[in-house]
């Protein structure tokens, strides 16, 4: 019977991997299978994670948080993640402080309440302001509605390598 699972998906990813890491350390596997694995293992939370940006999010919006989506292989594993959009971390923990907005130039269309004929390219100082944006959170449940394929996965693999011994 599979333990059940208790905590938030940073601590539940943890304790997986450190049950995957501690399985592969063990038997060893072929590398080619396992990065096949990981490869698999990681399509099914990047779909899952696409799916939730699109039920939690803007539906129409949010295409480049969307197709930032993907895996890298790095010496030590698979990372599965949102590469290259800053506001990703934002979208996924959450966040409340002060936010530094950098001088910078903008078309002004509207002038008290009414639109103006021609745009009017206005200078924006330097300021900061104040943001609470709630967390919403697309990888972590991907990687938790997930879990037990994954587990699954590599359970098959190492299953297939002490037959094949």
């Amino acid at each position: 019977m599979a333990k059940r699972f208790k905590g938030n998906s940073q601590t539940i990813a943890k304790i997986l991997r450190e049950r995957i890491k501690n399985k592969l350390e063990r038997y060893q596997p072929n590398d080619k299978d396992v990065k096949a694995t990981l490869l698999r293992a990681s399509l099914l939370v990047e779909a899952q994670a696409v799916l939730n940006i699109r039920r939690k999010l803007n539906k129409n919006s949010f295409g480049p948080l969307r197709e930032s989506i993907g895996h890298r292989f790095t010496r030590k594993g698979l990372l599965v993640g949102s590469f290259g959009i800053p506001y990703a971390r934002i979208h996924e923990f959450g966040f409340t402080g002060l936010q530094q907005v950098k001088a910078h130039t903008r078309n002004q269309t509207i002038a008290f309440g009414r639109p103006l004929t021609e745009a009017k390219q206005v200078q924006v100082r330097e300021h900061s302001r104040y943001m609470r944006v709630p967390a919403r959170p697309y990888l972590g449940p991907a990687m938790q509605d997930n879990r037990q394929k994954i587990i699954d996965l590599f359970t098959k693999l190492i299953g297939e390598r002490l037959g094949s011994n």
